[in-house]
């Protein structure tokens, strides 16, 4: 399969997908735009070359007028193409494809995925768009990216974070610490009215997913926000074990004790 040639393309004839999924690090932004910036420096333009699809007229049409020459709309590759408009540039590197904006949603999903940069409230808007928008089913959500169903369903507990409780966690991002998606889904299964206390909680905290999982459950009993970032600091207690059972085997005669543990497993010991 011979490959896609790479085409120098003016920025202005470049728009954003309506949604994408990357999200960088304030630190990775930086280094990027260094990186840029030294290339340009050489008179080269020689990065990675972004992928762009070709707009339909109708797509042209509906946003004439915010970008007036546009042709292409991005596939993959945002970051480049901002870092790009920021540093100056006229042009960009490259790859046209034939895709419609589902595919190219698919695609930029996927790849982000793979490099571990999905934005996650952003993929749960995405899934909520396939399962609602798309009427596809949660199954066929998972088959579509190689996740199980109940990875898809905790992933759409993230649209149930409210407005207000967004702002707040929208700081973090500001501050190049966003939260994870398990972070979204704990705050994501709180009461409503509790989901803004639960975000200042772990951010001011700074907790950790099982932190933060304390933290919930110390949210739900009303606690205070000081106490709660104390629940949710405090060490685990060991793990104790309570004898409910005594077996004895007919056969051999060897007897066997069943505990039962604090975490809420049986264990089987030799009496």
């Amino acid at each position: 399969m011979s490959r896609q040639p790479i085409e120098l393309v003016p920025l202005e004839f470049i728009k954003p997908l309506p949604m994408h999924f990357s999200v960088i690090g304030h630190e990775e932004n930086l280094m990027l735009r260094a990186d840029m910036t030294r290339i340009e420096s050489k008179g080269l333009y020689n990065i990675d070359p972004i992928l762009l699809r070709i707009m339909t007229p109708q797509e042209i049409e509906d946003c004439k007028a915010q970008y007036p020459l546009v042709h292409y709309e991005i596939v993959d590759g945002h970051q480049r193409f901002e870092a790009a408009g920021e540093l100056g540039w006229r042009q960009i590197r490259a790859i046209v494809i034939s895709c419609s904006r589902e595919e190219a949603y698919a695609i930029n999903y996927k790849k982000n995925r793979a490099r571990g940069k999905v934005d996650p409230m952003r993929e749960s808007v995405y899934f909520k768009h396939l399962n609602e928008d798309a009427q596809l089913t949660q199954d066929k959500i998972a088959d579509m990216f190689g996740l199980s169903q109940g990875r898809v369903a905790q992933i759409l507990k993230r649209t149930k974070i409210t407005k207000e409780a967004r702002h707040e966690i929208i700081t973090t991002v500001i501050m190049g610490k966003p939260l994870s998606g398990r972070h979204l889904e704990i705050i994501g299964s709180v009461a409503e009215e509790k989901q803004v206390e639960l975000v200042d909680a772990i951010i001011e905290g700074q907790l950790n997913r099982t932190e933060a999982e304390r933290a919930k459950e110390a949210v739900d009993k009303g606690l205070p926000k000081e106490e709660v970032i104390k629940a949710a600091k405090a060490p685990t207690p060991p793990v104790g074990e309570i004898e409910i059972a005594e077996l004895t085997c007919p056969q051999c005669g060897l007897s066997f004790k069943i505990f039962h543990a604090d975490d809420g497993k049986h264990k089987l010991k030799k009496g």
